[in-house]
């Protein structure tokens, strides 16, 4: 089954990957107002749904490419070891 909330939790993780993706006036905003706290928090609440796991790495990506501040804000909550984590699940 494919709760209702993971569903969002997949629409949001894609839609903040393609519009970072490319895009440094969307990469900022979605940066500013809470998306790499939101992509982490996706990781760790469903570390076993691979769609999900997908888009999050796909969106963690797309938030830090050529940006120093997301890189350490990323890493600083856990990213790395979000994603890690999305291998062993």
């Amino acid at each position: 089954a494919f709760p209702a909330e993971t569903f969002v939790w997949l629409v949001a993780c894609r839609a903040i990957g393609v519009l970072a993706d490319g895009h440094v006036d969307c990469q900022a905003a979605l940066g500013a107002e809470g998306a790499c706290e939101a992509v982490v928090a996706g990781l760790r609440a469903l570390p076993g749904y691979r769609l999900v796991c997908l888009a999050g790495c796909r969106a963690i990506r797309a938030l830090a490419r050529g940006r120093a501040d997301h890189q350490q804000k990323l890493g600083e909550l856990g990213a790395c070891q979000a994603m890690m984590d999305t291998l062993t699940a």
